[in-house]
């Protein structure tokens, strides 16, 4: 690799118990530069601690051209992956 090649970041997992939002805006660039399949928690009752909402970070990443899927629902909180809109995402089917 070259001194002036760059790596790109194909995967990024928040868990920050319920700062996920804040962490998205510091990212900002790298969401539009990298693209990469974000990994998160949603939870209503942690997020409303930090002044946001599900919603509200949802809209944040479709405004970067994310697609959320929820993965799985454990109650109170949500896992989900964010995928950009141009990847392909066959591996969150269920079922085959």
């Amino acid at each position: 690799m070259s001194s002036n090649a760059t790596a790109k970041i194909g995967l990024l997992k928040i868990d920050t118990e319920g700062a996920e939002l804040l962490v998205l805006r510091g990212a900002q660039r790298m969401l539009a530069q990298d693209r990469p399949a974000i990994m998160y928690e949603e939870c209503e009752e942690t997020y409303q601690l930090f002044g946001y909402t599900i919603t509200s970070a949802r809209a944040f990443l479709q405004q970067f051209g994310y697609t959320v899927h929820p993965i799985d629902n454990l109650g109170h909180y949500n896992n989900a992956i964010a995928v950009p809109e141009e990847q392909h995402v066959d591996f969150l089917t269920k079922g085959s």
